[in-house]
């Protein structure tokens, strides 16, 4: 009888240390490392230790030699001058700019146009850009929150403007555009630019841009300084080094390409 009870106790002593260890192997990891019942954080990714992610080596795409010359000219990326920057390295030095910057400017994507797409006849100022999102009732042709391009301050023939986004514009600011008459004794005085309608339109980029002449590459932005803009930010001269060093490269790369 006591060999049997003794038996017994011993099965049950081996069933619970199986059932024991079977809940250890599936216990989720994080409960089985917890000192107070509640998860531990999983290591955060060792990338996101590095202020900035490491920028791709620049490259010169090289289009295949198709029978349709014309076909193979349209996908090539546009560019001013045989011996300047194309879109796409334009893009590309400014996006080396802006991620050594600030990388949240990335965040709202950025697109270029030449120069002179939008250059006047008469050299001078060019203001209201870029134009206002579509679908706003009752907008105006022109954008009332876009910056100036003066375009006699940049070689026209060869500067690439590239816009990115800063913020949105705030409410009140839109308040302070509203269109609005006041009647006085010598007549009526027309203030503001915007419809009243304006104060129910959906959020409005802020915008700001970056001139680079892609005949040598260099950097402009348009942002900072100025009588009117806000002085530049503490990295902005080893950003625009770094772009610089970028937009060399790619004139490098081009330059070898041709010879």
């Amino acid at each position: 009888m006591l060999k049997r009870r003794t038996a017994l106790l011993a099965g049950a002593a081996v069933t619970v240390v199986v059932a024991v260890g079977t809940m250890l192997v599936l216990w989720p990891e994080e409960q089985r490392n917890a000192r107070s019942g509640h998860p531990e954080p999983r290591s955060p990714d060792p990338m996101l230790k590095a202020p900035f992610p490491p920028l791709p080596p620049a490259e010169v795409e090289h289009y295949p030699t198709l029978v349709d010359p014309v076909s193979a000219a349209k996908k090539a990326p546009p560019t001013l001058c045989d011996a300047c920057l194309n879109e796409k390295a334009v893009l590309d030095v400014v996006e080396t700019y802006l991620h050594h910057l600030d990388p949240v400017y990335l965040q709202g994507g950025i697109w270029a146009h030449p120069l002179s797409d939008v250059a006047p006849e008469t050299p001078g100022m060019v203001g209201g850009l870029p134009k206002l999102p579509p679908g706003l009732l009752d907008a105006p042709e022109f954008n009332p929150f876009g910056m100036t391009v003066d375009t006699r301050s940049y070689s026209v023939e060869t500067t690439w403007i590239v816009w990115f986004q800063t913020g949105w514009v705030p409410r009140h600011v839109i308040e302070r555009r509203i269109r609005r008459v006041e009647k006085t004794p010598g007549g009526k005085i027309v203030s503001g630019d915007l419809p009243e309608v304006a104060l129910s339109w959906p959020p409005i980029k802020a915008e700001a841009f970056i001139a680079v002449d892609s005949r040598t590459g260099e950097v402009r932005p348009g942002l900072w300084g100025g009588l009117h803009g806000p002085p530049a930010p503490p990295r902005h001269g080893r950003a625009r080094e770094l772009a610089r060093e970028r937009a060399d490269r790619w004139l490098r790369d081009t330059a070898a390409k041709k010879n």
